[in-house]
């Protein structure tokens, strides 16, 4: 019962992607805001969730949706104007909720904010922060493309809007907004930093590099740029240059030169990502990731890395907290599903496995590893997944085909999945079980 073959794939996941303004891949979070006055070119990107899909898609729609950002004067400074009074109430309100979890609660007050300040972009952003969260991509475009239509200066729901357009594959047009914001907004960092990272998303690293100095040249202590620097230079492979840019965010260069954000939690990842891949720093990735998850809880690919390296170290009680965070804000994250029913499996707690498994299967029709996991279940688990000896194996015997299925007529090199030995298995314990 100790085998746990979600780790390599779903682990993959988690720390190969370093996405747009955060460290996304595996249904990554986003910060919530604070409410009222933001000027975005020096402050760090602060998206916030919303509202649910149904009445999040009607917000959104309350005025028609323009395809791109309109062009204000040249230099013109980002800006948005401020909640007040009850919207800014709600919106705070909606922000605790979500910084704690408690995503029903949050878009009912997200939806009250929305409704009390109609004109506003700011409780637009989290409107489409959730619906992302909720596996609607096209709504939360959506409703990003309403932000920016009502508050062309607001760098949060334009830094979303590409964020989401180039995780939805439309990198093409995702640039294109980026680069157009930055020649209109001249003198805003935020806007050179947010076409650095659509560059970045999109392999131009040339750009990305450019246009991350452009932005510390407006400003030389804006971190984003900062982070722009160091995970362009991840993608492009350049592993050494990375380390670099991190030590100078995080532990500073020498007396003259201090830290800029050591406990930046997207810095302190992106390190944690290098350790992992690198022989002997296990124990500090370990301990990177913990202390994201300590920092940033709804930082999803944080949490899922804490739990699966918990996972892999033998302690499926460990992982079990920071996995189901995870699940707490990314609900229909396959990968999270998947590695939190096998820690319930490792845990002993069945019944738990058995529907979060069947979960992750539904929620990713490609991924093959909750198919092995739920085999594994339903061969070593016995009569306490609630069902009887002849169902048990047959049920193990189908969950193993599907995995086969998926994973093709032999194993990824590199993969010792025993598929053939369990199959033959769940075979023979079926065929006992039908004697019986």
């Amino acid at each position: 019962m100790r085998r746990v073959r979600v780790l390599g794939p779903c682990f993959a996941v988690a720390v190969a992607v370093i996405s747009l303004a955060s460290v996304t891949g595996c249904g990554g979070a986003k910060a919530a805001p604070a409410a009222g006055p933001s000027n975005s070119a020096n402050s760090a990107n602060s998206a916030a969730p919303g509202a649910p899909a149904a009445a999040a898609k009607d917000a959104a729609k309350a005025a028609p949706v323009v395809p791109a950002v309109e062009k204000p004067a040249a230099a013109a400074i980002e800006t948005r104007v401020a909640l007040a009074g009850g919207a800014r109430s709600s919106f705070e309100g909606a922000s605790r909720a979500f910084t704690e979890g408690r995503l029903p609660d949050a878009h009912a007050a997200f939806l009250k904010a929305a409704s009390e300040a109609p004109r506003s972009s700011i409780p637009l952003v989290g409107v489409g922060a959730v619906l992302e969260r909720q596996g609607d991509t096209a709504g939360a475009i959506e409703a990003y493309r309403r932000a920016v239509a009502l508050e062309p200066g607001d760098a949060d729901a334009a830094r979303s809007l590409v964020m989401a357009l180039v995780g939805d594959g439309k990198g093409e047009e995702a640039v294109s907004l980026a680069r157009a914001r930055a020649q209109s907004f001249t003198k805003s960092a935020a806007a050179a930093t947010l076409h650095a990272e659509a560059a970045s998303a999109t392999g131009d690293s040339a750009t990305a590099q450019a246009e991350a100095q452009r932005g510390l040249s407006l400003d030389s202590s804006y971190v984003p740029a900062m982070l722009a620097v160091a995970r362009d230079h991840y993608r492009a492979g350049r592993v050494s240059m990375t380390a670099y840019a991190l030590t100078a965010l995080l532990d500073g260069i020498n007396e003259t030169t201090p830290p800029r954000a050591k406990d930046n939690a997207e810095a302190l990842f992106l390190r944690a990502v290098i350790d992992r891949r690198t022989p002997g720093r296990r124990t500090a990735a370990l301990e990177g990731f913990g202390k994201v998850y300590q920092l940033r809880p709804d930082l999803t690919e944080a949490a899922l890395a804490l739990g699966v390296m918990t996972l892999e170290a033998g302690n499926a009680e460990a992982a079990i907290g920071p996995l189901e965070t995870a699940s707490r804000f990314s609900p229909k994250n396959a990968y999270v599903a998947t590695a939190l029913g096998d820690a319930y499996r490792l845990a002993g707690r069945y019944a738990e496995a058995k529907s979060t498994l069947e979960r992750a299967a539904t929620l990713n029709a490609a991924l093959r590893e909750p198919h092995y996991n739920l085999a594994i279940l339903f061969l070593y688990a016995g009569d306490k997944v609630g069902l009887g000896p002849e169902e048990r194996y047959a049920s193990a015997l189908r969950e193993m085909e599907a995995y086969v299925a998926i994973r093709g007529p032999k194993a990824p090199p590199g993969v010792d999945d025993d598929a053939d030995s369990l199959m033959s298995t769940a075979k023979q314990k079926l065929a006992e079980a039908g004697t019986k």
